[in-house]
């Protein structure tokens, strides 16, 4: 992100997610992540392990699925010390629409908790409304906080951004 053509926001999040059904509702699979922040002096968060969730439900009306996860953790900082360490990690996936098919509120959250050090947890959530406008085309408002328990001295711990939105769904 920029503003008045200086750089007020430098980051992004890869994840890819294998999920393998053995039953209606229960599933495992395994996720590999990459995060950077370069306002958070974070070059590269890289989060790798196998995970156990249950699909609650599933439906166009109503969607909800958690699951957990053991995880390898590499952090690369830029000037800070990296760090390497097993973590406690989560999957929250929920939406619903409203109204007959008018709104669709949605959230959205992984997070991850380092065994040993209850103060270093990452937490990412996304929470929104989306709601149809013509032909396909979509608009959403949403609120997306992130919280880094471990993040380098001098480095906010919480991060907010709010955000308005067009999409296309076919």
């Amino acid at each position: 992100d920029k503003s008045a053509k200086v750089t007020t926001a430098e980051n992004w999040l890869l994840r890819s997610k294998y999920d393998y059904f053995i039953s209606d509702k229960w599933y495992y699979g395994a996720s590999l992540n990459f995060e950077h922040d370069r306002f958070a002096d974070l070059d590269l968060r890289t989060s790798l392990g196998p995970h156990i969730g249950y699909q609650f439900y599933e439906s166009k009306a109503l969607n909800l699925s958690v699951d957990a996860a053991l995880l390898y953790v590499t952090e690369d900082f830029m000037t800070a010390r990296d760090n390497e360490y097993s973590a406690l990690g989560w999957n929250v996936d929920f939406d619903k629409l409203l109204f007959g098919e008018r709104f669709q509120v949605y959230h959205r959250q992984n997070g991850q908790l380092e065994i040993g050090d209850i103060e270093n947890v990452v937490v990412n959530t996304w929470t929104g409304l989306r709601f149809p406008l013509y032909a396909g085309v979509l608009a959403s408002t949403e609120a997306q906080v992130d919280y880094d328990g471990g993040a380098p001295a001098g480095i906010d711990k919480v991060d907010t951004i709010y955000r308005i939105k067009l999409g296309y769904a076919w």
